[in-house]
C-alpha cells in the first residue's frame, strides 16, 4: 500500500481554470511518481490567511500521512522566513515532510522536477531541478 500524502496550494486570481488543472495534474503526477497516493489537495483562496493550512495540519495529525507535496514553497508564503516558519511548524506539529515539486511559471508548467529530464520544457532557458524535501527545519538533498 502507498503511503498517504497531501497536496497544498495558493490559488490566486491571476491564474485560470486550465492552469490551475495543471499544477493539480503535476502535483498528482509527481506524487504518484515518488510512490505516494494523494489523499487530497488544500486549496489556500485567501493568500496571508492560514486557515487553509491550520486544517491541513489538523488533518495531518488525524492521518497516517507524513508528506505534504506543494509546487513551490511560495505557495506557502513569498517570504523565505515564513516559508521556513511554516515547514518547522509542519514538521513539528505534525511530523511532516514537505516535499517541493519545483517552480510553476504563470503558464502553469513545471520544470524538470516531473520528468527528471533536467531542463525545463516551456520555459525560457533551462531551469534546473529544484526538488527539495524539507525535516525537522533540514534541507535533505
Amino acid at each position: 500500500m502507498k503511503p498517504l500524502i497531501y497536496g497544498y496550494m495558493r490559488v490566486t486570481d491571476e491564474l485560470d481554470d486550465a492552469q490551475l488543472l495543471r499544477i493539480e495534474q503535476l502535483l498528482v503526477r509527481h506524487a504518484e511518481a515518488e510512490g505516494y497516493h494523494l489523499g487530497m489537495i488544500f486549496h489556500n483562496y485567501a493568500p496571508g490567511c492560514l486557515n487553509t493550512f491550520a486544517e491541513l495540519v489538523d488533518t495531518l495529525r488525524r492521518s497516517e500521512a507524513g508528506h505534504v507535496i506543494v509546487p513551490s514553497l511560495d505557495h506557502f508564503a513569498r517570504h523565505p522566513a515564513l516559508q521556513r516558519a511554516l515547514v518547522g511548524t509542519l514538521a513539528s506539529q505534525a511530523d511532516a515532510e514537505v516535499i517541493e515539486v519545483g517552480e510553476v511559471g504563470w503558464d502553469g508548467k513545471a520544470d524538470a522536477c516531473l520528468g527528471g529530464r533536467g531542463q525545463a520544457s516551456g520555459w525560457g532557458g533551462g531551469v534546473s531541478c529544484r526538488r527539495r524535501r524539507w525535516w525537522r527545519r533540514c534541507w535533505r538533498w
